[in-house]
C-alpha cells in the first residue's frame, strides 16, 4: 500500500509561462554578432522583430536560443 498523502499539489505552482509574452524589438537593439543567438526572433515589418520575452517585476528580457 501506497502513502498518496506525500504528494504535492501542483495546482498552487506559479505558472512559468504566465509572464512569457510576444514583445516587438527595433533590429538594431540586437547586436548583429549576437543575432545568431536569437532564432525565435522574427521579421514583422522593416527594421522590427517579433519575439519572446520574459517580463517579471524586475526586467524584460528577450528570450535567446
Amino acid at each position: 500500500m501506497s502513502d498518496l498523502s506525500a504528494r504535492t499539489d501542483h495546482s498552487s505552482a506559479p505558472d512559468p509561462l504566465r509572464s512569457v509574452y510576444l514583445r516587438l524589438v527595433a533590429e538594431e537593439s540586437i547586436p548583429e554578432k549576437a543575432r545568431g543567438q536569437f532564432s525565435y526572433l522574427q521579421p514583422l515589418a522593416t527594421d522590427l522583430l517579433a519575439g519572446i520575452a520574459l517580463d517579471t517585476p524586475d526586467n524584460v528580457r528577450v528570450l535567446d536560443d
